[in-house]
């Protein structure tokens, strides 16, 4: 899969873990309703809107949608960088030797794999 697309309820405090914690690149904003983030200059891994989402808690448990999504960390300065900022800020995480599993802001479960 190219990319995929996150629902969240709160545009900017997606943002900034996409950017800030997840350590990948403003693509692209759509007014205050959706931004675009990838890796080393693709067009977007990650799409992130609160066109359906905005101001909501996370689904429950059991309810249709993806469970988590799987990103591979392209280079192991950047897997370093994540992991330290994870830390730094907190985040609750389950760490295995080659995964980091979290939740951003809006809930959505992330497993990032070392590379």
């Amino acid at each position: 899969m190219g990319h995929v697309h996150l629902r969240v309820s709160d545009l900017a405090a997606a943002e900034i873990f996409y950017r800030d914690i997840l350590a990948m690149d403003l693509q692209l904003r759509f007014g205050h309703s959706a931004a675009f983030l990838a890796y080393h200059g693709y067009h977007h891994h990650i799409g992130i809107n609160t066109w359906e989402s905005l101001g909501r808690p996370p689904a429950p448990s059991g309810a249709q949608g993806l469970s988590q999504v799987a990103i591979t960390v392209p280079d192991k300065q950047l897997w370093n960088r994540i992991e330290a900022a994870v830390k730094r800020e907190n985040i609750p995480m389950v760490r295995t030797d080659s995964t980091l599993i979290l939740r951003d802001p809006s809930g959505n479960t992330l497993v990032l794999m070392s590379p």
